[in-house]
């Protein structure tokens, strides 16, 4: 909405006494949103979510201000504020994130489960951007409440985020039996997706220490990811699996599954994983003699972390391969070159980035925008408008078109570009059109 009928609609609310009774009702709408993405998150609609709350930004912000800007709503504002954090991951906003659950984290003091989850969500975004201070007093709360709580699912929270907290800091004889009583509490509760993120947690930790039992929980993890289509997470366990075999030494297979976690970080837009897949892949590549490409992804991978707002990549025992791979390639390549291909690599655009990490030819600046669409005028129209997250109803109204057709102009967009999902349109219609 334009700023002038923003400003003139508030002005005519404000004159009939209704301003506050439409933006409680505004905030319920985009609380009931945020709650059942949550719901949802480890589901077939995974990153529909996260494509329809990026799009929504502007409404989730006016909404937790709400919350923070009256008196007995700030209840509300933990509660979305610690149910989008898994939607922020890969997002680009983690020190957005943080700002919202430290304001309402301030504003809230009163023991409750909604707190602990702040506290929690808080406390991993901590932990990404390198602030292992916040996350340790976090955890500290988070052990109090749930003391005074007694509530399961909340103790739950508090071992996976201690059991996080020694994994950043490579204490794994402390991690993993962390890791594993949550895990143990999170299947009892039959939460699927608090169980595959402690899945994970705890196969990063077993793979970093050599445990025998990584391939399992690693193996575990994908097939939860199957079961319930969440393809986001997908990404993620691909990379753990490609981490593993490369460690072990099998650079064929971790190459194999990191190109393939790459490829789903991309069509769901999980820059997160994208980083993590295009770090692991410039070691393996550098260590199996690749090594102009290796420092190419090294600087892709780097440019990708910033974009993130997570540090580099987290885990001090990943930072000491990081180390590894750079020293190899400065003695390979020499300081100059080395340079020069980390700096090619960091310039690179997401889809030249991925085209480089995958082996194919990378297209020239601004191709993505000069190649021709296979698309149709009326096609790229639709297109636009299922990435603003509208439905085939509401795009039918939008063109003044029968629902029939607006169905039909998405199938053949999807058919023409070769997609399966009204996400990958999204992130296609975000590459193509230039960034403002």
């Amino acid at each position: 909405m334009l700023e002038t009928l923003r400003q003139y609609g508030r002005e005519r609310l404000g004159e009939r006494g209704e301003v506050e009774g439409v933006r409680r009702r505004h905030r319920d709408r985009y609380r009931s949103q945020v709650l059942l993405a949550e719901a949802e998150w480890f589901t077939g609609r995974q990153t529909e979510w996260f494509a329809r709350l990026r799009q929504e930004r502007a409404n989730l912000r006016t909404a937790l201000d709400f919350c923070l800007s009256h008196t007995g709503e700030a209840r509300a504002g933990l509660e979305m504020g610690g149910g989008l954090w898994s939607h922020r991951l890969g997002s680009g906003s983690l020190e957005e994130e943080r700002h919202w659950l430290a304001r309402n984290l301030a504003s809230d003091r009163t023991p409750s489960p909604a707190r602990v989850k702040a506290l929690w969500a808080d406390g991993w975004l901590a932990l990404l951007r390198g602030d292992i201070a916040s996350a340790h007093a976090r955890l500290a709360e988070c052990h109090t409440l749930a003391d005074s709580l007694g509530d399961l699912l909340v103790k739950a929270h508090a071992a996976q985020f201690e059991g996080l907290i020694a994994l950043f800091q490579d204490d794994f004889a402390r991690a993993v039996p962390l890791l594993d009583s949550a895990l143990q509490q999170y299947r009892a509760h039959g939460d699927p997706g608090d169980t595959w993120s402690t899945l994970f947690l705890l196969g990063l930790s077993c793979c970093l220490s050599a445990e025998p039992r990584t391939a399992a929980l690693c193996e575990e993890g994908l097939a939860l990811c199957e079961t319930h289509d969440a393809q986001w997470s997908r990404a993620f366990s691909l990379w753990i699996s490609g981490l593993r075999l490369w460690l072990t030494g099998n650079v064929e297979r971790a190459v194999s599954a990191l190109r393939e976690g790459l490829g789903i970080a991309r069509a769901t837009d999980n820059r997160l994983a994208l980083a993590q897949c295009l770090e692991v892949l410039a070691w393996a590549r550098a260590g199996d003699g690749h090594r102009e490409e290796g420092a190419e992804l090294l600087g892709a991978a780097q440019n990708v972390w910033h974009q993130v707002g997570a540090t580099l990549p987290g885990v001090g025992r990943l930072l000491h391969h990081r180390t590894e791979c750079e020293d190899l390639l400065l003695q390979a390549l020499g300081r100059a070159r080395f340079t020069v291909r980390v700096r090619v690599g960091a310039a690179f655009t997401t889809e030249q980035a991925v085209a480089r990490a995958l082996g194919r030819p990378v297209p020239g600046p601004g191709a993505a925008q000069a190649s021709a669409s296979p698309l149709t005028p009326r096609e790229t129209a639709v297109a636009k408008l299922v990435a603003q997250g509208l439905a085939d109803k509401q795009i039918a109204a939008q063109l003044v078109i029968s629902h029939r057709t607006a169905q039909g102009h998405v199938q053949r967009a999807l058919a023409k570009l070769g997609f399966t999902s009204r996400t990958q349109i999204a992130v296609w219609v975000r590459e193509q059109m230039p960034r403002t």
